[in-house]
């Protein structure tokens, strides 16, 4: 058996190549972007991509199998997620000289009319066997490339990740401006409506507002619940959600956008 320390000594040795070699390949991918500039090329050529993720994989080995000609998925899955995010790196390089130099192949955000399933990695919220998780396998298949996240934070935080590491931080930014600042105060609204009914009516009335379920629908597993909230008796809004805390966020929410209405 090797000592520790001539054991890590080794894997030193390995890391500083691994760093040479990244460099050479990132100095190597700046001159592919000056080519698409004159060009007019687009950064991301995802079949280009795939095929590179494809042959790289097949150069795994294990030596422990070779007799059974058996590579290990590990080891496998590992390289397709290395040379992802080298990828990854060398298109945020090239979008980052773009920019620079004043120019911008990327595409902009627009509504598309379907949904690329192929090659794709997926984030949801949850654990597996969570209406997240079920969603997923029926949208994407069964066999998706996906991770699962603890909060709809994290599942966001992964989202903007993934568009920095493909587009840079323009591209990051503009998803953030377009579809999470848009409309801010709405949606904190809408997030913590009770709260804000709340302190609106505090002042005018003796007692704060009651929520009442009203009724529930469907089956056990995706049952629908609706809400009344009222004020001294008297219904001022209604909604409906997946469960009692969502429908009675739901009736604050249009209790509070009926007096804005009014006001």
């Amino acid at each position: 058996m090797l000592d520790l320390n001539v054991i890590r000594e080794q894997i030193d040795g390995i890391d500083k190549q691994l760093v040479d070699l990244f460099e050479q390949r990132m100095k190597l991918t700046k001159e592919v972007a000056e080519y698409k500039i004159q060009t007019g090329k687009k950064v991301l050529d995802t079949q280009r991509e795939r095929a590179k993720i494809e042959a790289v994989t097949k150069l795994v080995k294990n030596e422990a199998n070779v007799s059974k000609m058996v590579k290990d998925p590990k080891n496998v899955h590992a390289i397709d997620d290395l040379f992802s995010q080298i990828m990854a790196n060398s298109r945020k390089g090239q979008y980052q000289l773009l920019e620079a130099m004043g120019q911008t192949l990327r595409e902009p955000y627009e509504a598309i009319e379907s949904i690329n399933k192929e090659g794709v990695k997926i984030v949801y919220q949850g654990v597996p066997g969570a209406y997240s998780y079920i969603a997923m396998r029926r949208f994407f298949g069964k066999d998706v490339n996906n991770f699962a996240v603890p909060t709809w934070r994290d599942a966001m935080e992964a989202v903007i990740g993934s568009i920095y590491l493909d587009g840079g931080i323009e591209c990051a930014r503009e998803f953030i401006n377009k579809f999470i600042l848009a409309d801010i105060k709405d949606k904190q609204l809408f997030v913590d409506s009770k709260t804000i009914l709340q302190e609106r009516i505090q002042a005018g009335y003796k007692e704060g507002p009651e929520y009442i379920i009203t009724g529930e629908s469907g089956p056990d597993h995706c049952k629908v619940f609706e809400a009344e909230v009222r004020i001294e008796g008297r219904l001022i809004g209604s909604g409906k959600g997946r469960t009692k805390k969502a429908a009675e966020q739901q009736a604050a929410y249009n209790a509070i956008m009926d007096m804005e209405s009014k006001a």
